[in-house]
């Protein structure tokens, strides 16, 4: 049964009176204001910690899921990545070669002309 304030307040008085101030101030800073019921059973932390658990593996499962998934995304990346460099590659070889071989073709035609 909760205790009223003013139920405290007498308290503390009528321990002021007997013990002195400061050790009637220790002795009520200790005591709980609104009881014992107040406070958590074992039964009830037990069922707290399985609560907790099962967020916990809840939350483990779902980072899994989430790191599966970004592997997969930079799996898919990287094939993109590689696709594209060797198309690039190509491109940028093909254009080198038809460079050189113009050059060459300028070259050859000069030294045969003359």
């Amino acid at each position: 049964m909760p205790v009223s304030e003013a139920e405290r307040m007498e308290l503390v008085g009528k321990l002021t009176d007997a013990i002195g101030k400061e050790a009637a101030e220790t002795l009520m800073a200790c005591v709980l204001p609104d009881g014992r019921d107040q406070l958590a059973t074992k039964a009830e932390l037990e069922v707290l910690r399985a609560e907790t658990n099962a967020g916990f593996a809840a939350l483990r499962s779902d980072l899994e899921i989430l790191r599966a998934e970004t592997n997969t995304g930079f799996v898919e990346l990287r094939s993109f990545m590689e696709t594209k460099l060797a198309r690039q590659a190509r491109l940028h070889y093909g254009s080198l070669a038809a460079f050189i071989l113009s050059g060459w073709g300028v070259i050859v035609t000069q030294t045969f002309v003359m």
